[in-house]
């Protein structure tokens, strides 16, 4: 570890530092081993975990620990979550994207990770999946939609670039969330992995329960950046959010269908807005045409007969 010191971690790393960290991946391994005979091992291992962030966020370390220490919490995350032990499965995932997610950042900042960079992209998002399926699994809905907004919101933002270039042909030209166009392992196909995760399990549980608030709440609703929400990026996550509830349609005329078809309206209506203001005709007129099928469904007979 020492030996790299100065190689990829900046001006502050220390031999020292680098020593305090390896001591710190190296408690934290065998800590995880002993979890299961020992209460105490667990809180030994996250407070060494915060450490060795704290140590690779201010710098003073080789980043490649981030690596190490993710592969860790992957690697236990994933054997909890085979055991339906999905609580600590969460957990542990948890740490192994906080580590993970601040390697890239730091990476990107210094450009070696770039936008084009897919396989590390795609450890992080295996991560955020299994993160996001273990609360689901454990009917912790919200810290499920707080995973996969947390992952949309990262993939969108630190690989901003690439999403643009894809998605927007020329300013009033958005290419459709739905499009065949898409590359396997993109960052396109990845967000909308995401978004597609997302609207299955808020579909599913407006299916069991169409009075239920809080699976009506879009994807982006979650989300406190303006950079994105604000922008055609957001939109055109809304309009891929609606298209992904489609095939969630109950008995016509229930109330459930009437619920999907009200929750896709509105996060089409949202879409149509931020079109409008950011000038993008094509989408605008794409989400326009879906909604009026949408309300042409919701005014059937059948519909109206059911009320």
């Amino acid at each position: 570890a020492a030996a790299k010191a100065e190689s990829t971690g900046g001006s502050k790393v220390s031999t020292l530092t680098n020593c305090n960290a390896e001591v710190c991946l190296n408690a934290i391994q065998l800590a995880i081993q002993y979890q299961e005979h020992s209460a105490q091992a667990h809180t030994i291992a996250m407070r060494l975990s915060d450490r060795l962030l704290t140590l690779c966020r201010e710098s003073l370390c080789n980043r490649d620990f981030l690596r190490s220490h993710s592969t860790v919490f992957f690697n236990r995350g994933a054997s909890l979550f085979q055991l339906k032990i999905y609580s600590q499965a969460a957990q542990a995932m948890q740490q192994a994207i906080d580590s993970l997610s601040l390697w890239i950042t730091l990476a990107n900042s210094d450009g070696q990770v770039t936008d084009t960079d897919t396989d590390t992209l795609g450890q992080l998002c295996k991560r955020f999946e299994i993160a996001a399926s273990a609360y689901q699994a454990n009917h912790s809905f919200d810290k499920a939609s707080q995973q996969y907004a947390g992952a949309v919101l990262f993939v969108c933002t630190r690989f901003s670039q690439s999403l643009q270039d894809a998605i927007i042909v020329s300013k009033d030209i958005a290419i459709p969330p739905f499009s065949s166009t898409w590359n396997r392992g993109s960052v396109v196909d990845r967000a909308l992995m995401f978004v597609d995760r997302y609207a299955r399990m808020c579909a599913n549980r407006i299916l069991k329960d169409p009075e239920e608030p809080s699976a009506c709440v879009s994807l982006l609703q979650h989300f406190l950046d303006d950079s994105i929400s604000g922008q055609i990026a957001g939109a055109w996550l809304l309009e891929a959010e609606a298209h992904f509830w489609r095939p969630f349609m109950a008995p016509s005329g229930s109330l459930s269908a009437s619920s999907v078809l009200k929750t896709r309206l509105k996060h089409l209506e949202s879409a149509v807005a931020i079109y409008e203001q950011q000038g993008c005709l094509l989408g605008h007129a794409r989400c326009l045409l879906e909604m009026a099928k949408i309300n042409r469904d919701l005014h059937a007979p059948n519909d109206c007969a059911a009320a």
